[in-house]
């Protein structure tokens, strides 16, 4: 990683944590509202973080995105 890309990271380290955490929080929020292994249609999964988390704690998943490369990253 060039040194331009890595000091972005270190000047933004707390930025991103506190993102991750937020992030989770809603997830955890919106898991609980629904039935164990309700299914799930998650538009935009990105690499599938949360895809993962939800297939995980037994729901039904259906990860998508508009992104081919995103969508095999998820897989």
């Amino acid at each position: 990683m060039d040194e331009e890309t890595l000091q972005f990271y270190r000047s933004n380290a707390e930025a991103y944590a506190r993102r991750e955490i937020a992030a989770h929080t809603r997830l955890t929020r919106f898991l609980a509202l629904l039935p164990p292994g309700a299914a799930i249609l998650e538009l935009g999964c990105g690499a599938g973080a949360a895809s993962a988390e939800m297939l995980a704690k037994g729901f039904d998943v259906r990860p998508t995105d508009g992104s081919p490369e995103m969508a095999r990253e998820a897989s």
